[in-house]
């Protein structure tokens, strides 16, 4: 059996939705670009890629290091099982990669202007602005 990377389909989404809702947004924006009709987005990935946007996201590249050392060991799991847990993590890694991307290209046309705001007590904070 061949193994396929995952193709990820970009978020459409704005630097509005990006202020607004921040990278857990942008997740969401990708999961639902991916799933649906012509889209293969399985539950499993989907909770793998909310649990990115979490705490837990030290947990998702643990995991794909414990599956792949337990399979080298000769852990008695077939060759399709194994490859879907590869897919499945391959697959989340790629939905952060593509968000991280997105956010990457967004703030790059989006910058803002960085300044300088003076407190009621004249301590300077930096601050930045938006168009």
């Amino acid at each position: 059996m061949a193994y396929t990377a995952p193709t990820i389909t970009a978020s459409g989404g704005t630097f509005a939705q990006l202020q607004t809702y921040g990278l857990i947004g942008q997740i969401e924006a990708l999961i639902t670009a991916n799933t649906g009709a012509g889209c293969s987005l399985t539950q499993g990935q989907i909770n793998g890629i909310r649990r990115v946007a979490s705490p837990l996201m030290v947990s998702e590249g643990e995991k794909a290091a414990e599956h792949i050392n337990d399979w080298l060991q000769g852990d008695p799991i077939t060759a399709a099982a194994f490859q879907q847990l590869i897919l499945d993590k391959a697959t989340v890694f790629a939905v952060v990669y593509t968000a991280l991307n997105e956010i990457g290209v967004l703030q790059a046309a989006n910058a803002g202007t960085l300044g300088v705001s003076t407190s009621a007590a004249g301590i300077l904070t930096p601050v930045r602005t938006w168009p």
